[in-house]
């Protein structure tokens, strides 16, 4: 359907403007729910959130409808704590943790609403928590003997790239910091750098090598 919308455009305009696709048919069978969801997208058009925002929030609204198999607004009356964890269940099937992280607040957002509206008796927006972040990669490092290849394979390197290469490699200093690096920043008495890092202000001291 999307690639039939891109066509339709090029054809009519000669180029095309990415956006996304929103769709305008009525995402909820019951009338009832349906005016709802509107009169929720309304009011996040009064926070004067981007569209594409609204796109997020709609998205996690109707994946609260499906979650919680709730089928009308007098449904929502009578929500139950079993309700919630099937939603829970049902997002986390569905999402990455990443995706998780960004939707779940959105939901307890949703569940804050719909009870401070009346819809729902019970505030369970309590139940919703953000998944924590954890890494699943380790960071990439140099190992002595690549750190070795490196220097062999600059040996015919100008001195300037060789003690660039050495300052990233030994120093562990940030590319900004090499290239705004000044000999008026080096104490050549007591044979250290004394410099103000670019990204964080921070003055360190570092070992002349």
């Amino acid at each position: 359907r999307r690639s039939v919308c891109v066509l339709l455009e090029v054809a009519d305009t000669g180029c095309f403007q990415w956006k996304l696709f929103l769709s305008k048919k009525i995402c909820c069978s019951d009338d009832t729910m349906e005016s709802l969801r509107q009169q929720y997208l309304t009011f996040l058009q009064t926070k004067n959130f981007e569209k594409k925002t609204i796109a997020l929030y709609d998205y996690a609204f109707r994946s609260f409808i499906k979650g919680t198999g709730v089928t009308d607004v007098s449904g929502l009356r009578e929500l139950q704590t079993a309700q919630i964890q099937s939603l829970l269940v049902f997002l986390s099937e569905r999402l990455c943790l990443n995706s998780r992280g960004t939707v779940f607040p959105i939901i307890r957002q949703i569940l804050s609403y719909l009870y401070t509206a009346g819809f729902i008796s019970t505030d369970f927006s309590g139940m919703i928590l953000t998944p924590a972040y954890k890494k699943t990669h380790l960071r990439p490092y140099i190992t002595a003997s690549d750190e070795k290849k490196l220097f062999r394979a600059m040996e015919e390197a100008p001195l300037r790239t060789k003690a660039m290469m050495r300052l990233g490699l030994r120093l562990g200093l940030r590319d900004i910091d090499i290239c705004c690096l000044r000999f008026s920043q080096i104490d050549w008495k007591n044979d250290q750098i004394i410099l103000e890092q670019e990204k964080t202000g921070v003055t360190i001291y570092l070992p002349l090598l």
